[in-house]
């Protein structure tokens, strides 16, 4: 079988299920009891021995704290129990590479994968499995042991400084990828860690903002990717962030660690803090168990602050062994209590692992704009190429913030811009240049590079090329968000002067997410190529060579202006440091496409929609409803070149405001050579076609007619047939299994 020819909530979720590793170790060692054998290691611990794993300190250097004895040198660290047989917990971020935080390692260096939004982009389970599994053998080799990633909050703002590090707008797509690099990761015999719980989607005043939300909204979109995320991929830790939801802390939020997680989910691993987010130590009874990042809260909340609450019977003893008892037991469910040695490890692969980064971006680079077919560009022809900007005489651009890596080799870093927290950044460039890799795979062309700096100059040699590139960058960090969708450093403004010069340009985005582009009408190509990571420069020029054809899909929609969004401000830019607001999510469950589509709102660029080098059409629409709904049709390659297609799902749904809804259902990614078709088919997941009842507690198929379609984004019909629902009730815990 063509291994994009499976369903992916199907044949490949089956076998990670059946390989999920709820009680097996990556050494096939069996624990047969965990939660007894936590019990009992807890049971022997003294009273000051149950408050050692409950509280981690940073594992570098940091202003006056130093790093912690033991640890290797990372964002966190929590120290075993040696004389029970408890290792320390050595925790990095990795949701794109192990980092190497205030070069806390020396020297170390990581393999770096494009951004989570690129592998999302992709809409290919086996790279988002391929590429976390990479990390996962990295961080494992350097001694890790707990990988805090993947991140599932939604990209409900458009300008949000951490939407690159998550999956998109919609919560299957999301819920769905970061399934599968759970399973990537936790099949290594580490701890994945799902974050941020919930709705933490921008870092204006992230400390602050309090958001308002109908409870039903809430589980048919941020609470959905997370349900699908733990359904698939089982993680060990969730992770509570800093906002607060209908105004109480995330961190001490009894309804979603406690009600949500453990009573509905069943969730049976830890919930740990975001890096100085606990409050109090009572945070502990809504369901929080470990503090991480202590040295940055007020105080050491779960250290003697938490003796004392329990002294006091604020806290009782059996929630405080409860606790333990969480950590402890899923540690022993991912092998970690057994006694083995890192130096059996086998050497980083850095030539393998860089092959994987380079995939996962050939699939993820997004062409959205291919006027007169002026890429792939010829190998064979003597063109005169101009390429401007984006150092892509050096290398591609990274995310800052907690997830940018530090790569094997010379990247350039350059300081931020700014005073206080802007003033600890850096703006990191990965090696691996476009312009070279461009001249390895286009040795007839002529081709030159200028940096761009001044527009009227890359205009005067625009004049004298074919065809210009232009590589222009948006840099996102964390703890800031983009003022609007502008590029920044007057790149528009250079765009639109090569433009005027030269009607054959091409623009590569290096960005975070959604940009607008007033140039449009200036160039003939558009590609985002989002931050390419480790082997993103090859990547980029396999796609304009045409050695690739490429397959990547948005997973973000690029409105034309912020004006269209639900928000066209950031909430809190205008409000004083520290000061609490509120933000209502007046769109609900409506998050990007189904806003846009609800409002009929003309995105630049659709959710799902991306162009392919060749022409793919659709026919044998069909439908079976038994216990589940089951999508069939026949994908046909009508053009000239071998390509993959992903074939997108929609349902369209009534609504009670008299507006139509739109749903993406499922989907399958596909490769076809030319002149090739298959039969596909895709099952849904019922909570796509439900509603959920707070009354009932319970997921509710109204009956009525809906719409399916098959397009290549949300709001294209290649294809639609009609289907009439019955009603049905069931609850989260039919879809989510229990650990």
């Amino acid at each position: 079988m063509n291994r994009y020819q499976s369903n992916p909530l199907s044949l490949f979720g089956m076998v990670l299920w059946l390989l999920s590793p709820g009680i097996a170790r990556a050494d096939g060692h069996q624990v047969s009891d965990p939660m007894s054998l936590a019990r009992d290691l807890v049971h022997r611990m003294t009273f000051d021995q149950k408050f050692i794993l409950l509280h981690g300190d940073l594992g570098v250097d940091f202003h006056t704290s130093k790093k912690p004895s033991g640890a290797i040198g990372s964002s966190g660290y929590v120290p075993g129990i040696p004389s029970l047989g408890i290792p320390a917990l050595q925790e990095t971020d990795a949701g794109m590479g192990v980092t190497n935080p205030l070069n806390g390692r020396p020297g170390d260096g990581a393999v770096g994968l494009p951004s989570t939004l690129a592998t999302s982009a992709t809409w290919n389970i086996e790279l988002s499995y391929a590429g976390s599994d990479m990390v996962a053998r990295e961080a494992r080799s350097k001694g890790f042991n707990v990988l805090l990633a993947p991140s599932v909050n939604l990209a409900r703002e458009p300008r949000a400084g951490r939407n690159f590090e998550a999956y998109g707008e919609d919560p299957l797509l999301t819920g769905t990828m970061a399934g599968y690099a759970i399973s990537a990761i936790q099949s290594n015999g580490l701890i994945a860690t799902l974050k941020h719980v919930a709705y933490n989607f921008q870092e204006t005043d992230r400390n602050f903002y309090n958001v308002m939300i109908a409870e039903a909204a809430g589980r048919e979109s941020d609470l959905l990717a997370f349900e699908i995320a733990m359904g698939l991929g089982k993680p060990a830790v969730v992770m509570c962030g800093y906002n607060r939801v209908g105004t109480v802390w995330s961190c001490q939020n009894h309804d979603l660690l406690t009600r949500f997680l453990r009573q509905e989910l069943k969730f049976d691993g830890w919930v740990m803090s975001d890096w100085g987010a606990v409050k109090a130590p009572s945070d502990a009874n809504s369901g929080l168990d470990q503090e991480a990042g202590a040295q940055l809260d007020k105080s050491v909340m779960f250290g003697d602050g938490l003796k004392s609450a329990v002294r006091a019977g604020v806290v009782s003893q059996q929630r405080l062994d409860t606790m333990n008892e969480n950590i402890v037991a899923t540690m022993a469910r991912q092998g970690m209590l057994e006694k083995h040695s890192s130096s059996g490890q086998p050497a980083i692969d850095i030539k393998g692992d860089t092959t994987i980064a380079r995939n996962v971006e050939d699939e993820a680079i997004v062409l959205l704009k291919n006027d007169g077919n002026i890429l792939p560009l010829s190998a064979q022809k003597r063109l005169k190429i101009l390429v401007v900007g984006g150092r892509a005489d050096f290398g591609v651009l990274e995310g800052g913030g907690s997830s940018s890596i530090t790569p094997y080799g010379a990247g350039i870093r350059i300081k931020a811009d700014g005073e206080g927290e802007m003033g600890r950044r850096y703006v990191d460039y990965l090696p691996g240049s476009p312009l070279l890799e461009l001249r390895k795979a286009l040795p007839n062309a002529e081709i030159t590079y200028t940096d761009g700096r001044y527009p009227s100059m890359a205009a005067t040699l625009a004049h004298q090329a074919d065809v210009v590139l232009i590589f222009a960058t948006q840099w996102m960090v964390e703890s800031f968000d983009a003022p609007d969708l502008s590029l920044p450093e007057g790149q528009d403004q250079l765009i639109s002067a090569v433009g005027a010069a030269n009607r054959n340009v091409v623009v590569v985005l290096e960005t975070g997410g959604a940009v607008k582009m007033p140039w449009l009408h200036d160039v003939r190509g558009v590609m985002e190529a989002w931050y390419p990571g480790s082997g993103g420069g090859a990547a980029i020029s396999d796609v304009i060579s045409g050695q690739v054809n490429p397959s990547g899909r948005l997973p973000v929609s690029f409105p034309r202006r912020e004006a269209d969004a639900p928000r066209t401000t950031i909430p809190g830019f205008d409000k004083a440091d520290g000061a609490m607001f509120d933000i209502p999510l007046i769109e609900g469950a409506d998050v990007g496409y189904k806003w846009y589509y609800k409002h009929h709102s003309n995105c630049l660029y659709p959710f799902g929609y991306g162009l392919s080098y060749t022409i793919f059409s659709y026919s044998n629409m069909n439908v079976t409803h038994q216990h589940d709904v089951t999508v069939t049709f026949r994908v046909r390659n009508n053009g000239r070149a071998d390509g993959k297609e992903v074939s997108q799902v929609y349902g369209l749904f009534p609504a009670n405001d008299g507006k139509r809804e739109i749903r993406l259902l499922g989907w399958v990614k596909s490769g076809l050579r030319r002149g090739e078709e298959k039969n596909l088919s895709v099952t849904i997941d019922r909570r796509l076609l439900a509603n959920y009842d707070t009354k009932l507690g319970r997921w509710v198929i109204p009956e009525e007619n809906v719409m399916l379609v098959i397009g290549r984004y949300a709001g294209e019909a290649e294809i639609q047939f009609p289907l009439h629902l019955q009603r049905a009730e069931f609850s989260s815990l039919d879809m989510v299994k229990p650990h």
